[in-house]
């Protein structure tokens, strides 16, 4: 029910806002759990967003209720798992996993009110897989004697990451999602998928800060606002 919605989302972001934070959780085959600062704030902010979302069902009928709220809390799930995963191909599969619920993952009702578009916003999330995954695998090989790489990978990130975020001028499937997709479903890939990224594109610096050496500010200040931008004249246009 909306209620048990409403303290997990409450719940979340206090958990996360006393967390300590790069404490490392161990996992199988090497890789681990960490709350890095980045990883925080976006939590933070997907579990506000996704309690704003459960306050708007409130309006809503019951069995629209029942189709949004079990999407919601998986999506969740996925996204924070992304955000605290140490290794950033796996955050990246977390992530797109859980954008994709908002897919697929809707009642055939849903899926049918808007069907040009959620398969449009499907394939855009599977363009951005492959070329994040490969800048991610190049920065791997990354070394002092191989700085050519560095354009490699950026020639890969920058667009995956533009999709992802709907940067101007990349933003155009936010557009055409707004056109016709759920209300519901276009808060939550502009707000909670887009946020995750933005969290995962301050990891990935994080960890490769060589990708924005001597431009990380101007950079990281211009992608936000030009992903705001984006998602701004998106929900602009679905005011109803």
């Amino acid at each position: 029910g909306r209620q048990p919605a409403l303290v997990f989302e409450l719940l979340l972001a206090l958990a996360c806002s006393l967390a300590v934070t790069d404490v490392e959780l161990p996992l199988a085959a090497g890789r681990s759990l960490v709350l890095t600062p980045p990883a925080q704030l976006g939590i933070q902010l997907i579990a506000l967003m996704a309690l704003g979302l459960v306050l708007a069902l409130e309006a809503e009928p019951p069995e629209i209720v029942a189709d949004w709220l079990p999407v919601l809390w998986v999506g969740v799930f996925g996204l924070t798992l992304a955000l605290l995963l140490s290794e950033l191909p796996l955050a990246l599969l977390a992530l797109l996993g859980a954008a994709l619920l908002w897919v697929f993952g809707l009642s055939g009702r849903e899926r049918t009110a808007a069907p040009d578009a959620l398969m449009r916003y499907g394939a855009l999330l599977a363009l951005v897989m492959p070329l994040l995954l490969l800048s991610f695998r190049i920065a791997t090989e990354r070394t002092s004697s191989t700085p050519e790489l560095e354009r490699l990978v950026l020639a890969f990130a920058v667009p995956g990451f533009g999709l992802l975020l709907g940067v101007m001028p990349l933003h155009a499937w936010a557009l055409t999602l707004a056109s016709g997709a759920p209300r519901m479903m276009l808060f939550a890939a502009v707000g909670l998928v887009q946020t995750a990224g933005v969290s995962l594109l301050l990891q990935t610096v994080t960890k490769s800060p060589w990708l924005t050496e001597g431009a990380h500010v101007p950079l990281m200040v211009g992608g936000a606002v030009s992903a705001l931008a984006g998602g701004w004249l998106a929900l602009s246009s679905r005011l109803d």
